[in-house]
């Protein structure tokens, strides 16, 4: 291997204009099929090693580029393996002359490498980075007409299964765009209705109905999409004001809920909490996707605010844990051993107070009760309302004195009181209760507003308006 490595290392720093069978200093080198094992070596990166006594400099990066370009230009079959295994080593994952040379080798072994790279697309076990990777090889293949028929049937297939992968989706549209697959359309026609479709990438509906041919000129007034790029833009303000990702589950639910809540949302995981206890205790029966509306926007408006996850991984997890707390507070009404959560704070650890429990859970308790007027509540709604008044004022008569609040009395009636009045109601949502277990109410809901770009659209493959000399694809467009 130190050999074929030396005269890798002779070669100039490898650029972003190679194409194959165009390297006249590689092809001078003369490397035969004997050379493929170390080739293969070196690009896999074994020279960077401690016990070969090599670092892992520039240089040696470079040698590891040299020499794939040198096995692609040996174009022996055994070799497909090879160029798919290093798409996904993760030291070359962001290595941008590895990702754009590999996505233009994979194409020249033709048919043998639209099945694999079929399956990894569709594989949901990788990020969608990854897929998109392969979403790209896919459309030079068909382009080059290695079997497009059978790759725009399962990229149409892929989006009718309503996959939560909105990048990778608006990404197979472009595909499906570019390769003129007018077949497609009843598929991406769903894909946009169900807001699982980026539209930073293709525009609207519309926009990819006039690229496949289907339509002419709009029906609509082309609006400037401020709304969705302003969205994204501050989902990623609070992403990074927020900080690294947090690994426990119930710390990794704060995270999420405070990334994507906003001032229209329940307060935090008291108000959470609260608010699910006031759908349990009302009278009548609460639907979970309405209390999930209710959640993400309390104002209760025509057009609710609800967000649009980055991925079903969280959005199922965020899911899971809201059922989870729902059937603890079940469960602990259940048991006669209920009690709200309240806030604390950190720079006083005796500081008890249950103003946002109490504030968000009337809130919720009223939404869901159907008495329009004091005279039409009854006993137990009564009850509850003038209690946690009573506790209300007593906590804001505490502030203002600037004492601390002492509810707890007050605290453990109320939570006596929410468990008699569970356990009276108990038989008439029993039935429900039972099968809440195994319940998977999450839908994605999106915007409705119609989505257009402020400039013109500039190719995925074009040189990147910033100068970097990279495709858009591999740029700002990330």
């Amino acid at each position: 291997m130190q050999q074929t490595l030396a005269k890798l290392l002779t070669l100039p720093e490898p650029d972003f204009d190679w194409q194959p069978g165009k390297d006249t200093a590689l092809l001078k080198l003369g490397f035969t099929l004997d050379d493929a094992p170390d080739l293969i070596a070196i690009a896999n990166l074994e020279h960077i090693r401690a016990d070969l006594e090599i670092d892992s400099t520039e240089a040696n990066w470079d040698a590891a580029i040299h020499a794939y370009r040198a096995l692609a230009e040996l174009r022996h079959p055994d070799h497909l393996d090879v160029f798919l295994g290093l798409l996904k080593r993760p030291e070359t994952a962001d290595n941008d002359l590895f990702n754009e040379d590999i996505t233009a080798i994979i194409p020249l072994y033709g048919e043998d490498a639209v099945e694999p790279c079929l399956a990894a697309m569709e594989d949901q076990r990788l990020n969608e980075n990854d897929q998109i990777t392969y979403t790209d090889i896919l459309e030079k293949l068909a382009t080059a007409g290695h079997l497009e028929e059978l790759i725009i049937q399962r990229f149409t297939a892929y989006l009718n299964q309503k996959h939560f992968t909105r990048s990778l989706n608006a990404w197979i549209i472009a595909s499906l765009t570019e390769l003129k697959a007018t077949s497609a359309i009843d598929a991406i026609r769903d894909c946009y209705h169900a807001h699982l479709a980026d539209i930073t990438i293709n525009g609207d509906l519309e926009e990819v109905e006039i690229s496949l041919g289907l339509r002419d000129v709009r029906s609509s007034e082309s609006v400037l999409n401020l709304q969705e790029l302003e969205q994204k833009s501050e989902h990623e303000a609070i992403k990074a004001d927020l900080g690294p990702r947090p690994k426990g589950e119930v710390d990794l639910f704060i995270y999420l809920f405070e990334l994507y809540s906003r001032d229209c949302s329940v307060d935090g995981l008291s108000g959470l909490h609260a608010t699910l206890t006031g759908a349990i205790l009302a009278p009548g029966f609460v639907k979970p996707s309405e209390y999930l509306s209710f959640i993400w926007d309390t104002d209760n408006t025509e057009d609710p605010y609800s967000p649009v996850w980055e991925n079903r991984k969280d959005a199922e997890f965020f899911m899971k844990f809201i059922m989870g707390m729902h059937n603890q507070i079940v469960e602990s009404l259940d048991q006669g051993d209920f009690e709200p959560i309240p806030d604390e704070r950190e720079d006083n650890p005796d500081f008890r107070s249950y103003v946002v429990w109490l504030l968000s859970f009337n809130r919720s308790f009223g939404r869901w009760s159907p008495a329009t007027s004091p005279d039409e509540l009854n006993e137990d709604q009564l009850q509850i309302i003038t209690h946690t008044s009573d506790i209300l004022q007593k906590e804001a008569q505490a502030v203002d004195q600037g004492a601390l609040p002492d509810t707890s009395g007050d605290i453990e009636q109320i939570s006596s009181l929410f468990c008699r009045i569970y356990a009276e109601n108990k038989n008439s949502r029993g039935q429900f209760l039972s099968k809440l277990g195994s319940a998977s109410p999450f839908s994605p809901i999106g915007h409705t507003e119609t989505h257009t770009r402020d400039q013109a659209k500039i190719s995925r493959n074009a040189p990147c308006p910033c100068g970097s000399g990279k495709k858009f694809k591999r740029c700002c467009m990330n």
